[in-house]
């Protein structure tokens, strides 16, 4: 049993339709078949309210685990919708709804977390080459990754790249002039 918030307008209408038969009585007699007949349309509001907000929680918390599920696979470029759904045992379709409360698609959101984690790989400065990264990243097409990467965030993942080696060193940003020829400063 989960409690009901007193905010809840269906629970509140019940209290005071209550309230008022204890304070003031029926004084007619449609009056009182009149509350008599919210008194049985009003709970199975306050119970539907109840069943969505425990349908949104089962959502949420599938939602979660199979977020989780996807992190561990997006190495995969074979991964997809398919898997997803059979590991899981649901359809294909409920694993959509799922993204689609979210304002999402499942494609939409595997592809975000894999540039996201490009993206990380390229900030790390790593020496890989970018074909590398992508491939490690679950993309299988090179020229599919340049294109999606660089709508993402606006520049190709070579130019992130460059950008980053372009910026002055750690000591630059602490103050220190830099050493241009390349000699010891004092």
């Amino acid at each position: 049993m989960r409690p009901i918030p007193k905010a809840h307008p269906p629970l509140k209408l019940l209290i005071t339709h209550a309230a008022y038969l204890l304070m003031r009585g029926a004084h007619a007699h449609g009056e009182a078949e009149m509350i008599a007949a919210h008194f049985t349309q009003v709970p199975p509001m306050v119970v539907e309210y109840l069943h969505d907000n425990e349908q949104a929680d089962r959502a949420s918390a599938s939602l979660s685990r199979i977020k989780a599920f996807i992190e561990s696979r997006l190495t995969d470029p074979r991964f997809g919708l398919a898997a997803i759904a059979a590991k899981f045992g649901v359809t294909p379709r409920h694993v959509q709804k799922l993204f689609q409360h979210e304002g999402t698609t499942f494609s939409r959101y595997v592809l975000e977390r894999r540039l996201e984690r490009a993206r990380s790989l390229i900030l790390q400065k790593a020496d890989r080459p970018i074909s590398s990264l992508a491939y490690d990243t679950g993309f299988g097409d090179l020229s599919y990754f340049n294109r999606v990467f660089r709508r993402r965030f606006g520049m190709t993942p070579s130019k992130m790249r460059n950008s980053l080696n372009m910026m002055p060193a750690v000591s630059e940003q602490q103050g220190e002039p830099p050493n241009l020829q390349g000699k010891q400063t004092a």
